[in-house]
């Protein structure tokens, strides 16, 4: 392996960087680093995944629970359950309160989604390597 030829100027130290034949001037607390596109892809998913997977859930919640509170109103005859001593209310409100928490849930997660990719220091650095990508 042969080394890359250093630059005549002797004030500035310079020093190859590893993996390329890239030469940079030495400078004190950085360090770089080659990022290829699959790994830029895998930083730019991997900030979101947990809260895309939250949301995703809730809406799950979210969609079950209204079928549940749409089949309870459409099949029970509240009345003769109320007369037999069957007292479906407690479970349907509990079922709608469920279902409201999962549906705010849900909202909470997407707004913070939405502003971590708008408005945060690491939506600026996705912006910026993903000019340098092309994308």
């Amino acid at each position: 392996m042969s080394t890359v030829n250093q630059p005549p100027n002797p004030q500035t130290n310079y020093h190859p960087v590893p993996g390329g034949a890239l030469i940079m001037p030495e400078q004190p607390d950085i360090l770089t680093f080659p990022l290829s596109k699959d790994q830029f892809q895998t930083l730019r998913d991997g900030e979101m995944s947990v809260s895309r997977s939250t949301r995703d859930a809730c809406i799950g919640a979210f969609l079950t629970g209204t079928v549940g509170i749409a089949s309870i109103f459409l099949t029970i005859d509240w009345s003769v359950a109320v007369r037999q001593d069957r007292h479906p209310l407690p479970w349907t409100l509990a079922l709608c309160i469920m279902t409201g928490v999962a549906f705010i849930y849900g909202l909470v997660e997407s707004i913070r989604m939405w502003r971590t990719k708008t408005e945060s220091s690491y939506s600026r650095l996705i912006v910026k390597l993903g000019q340098y990508f092309g994308g």
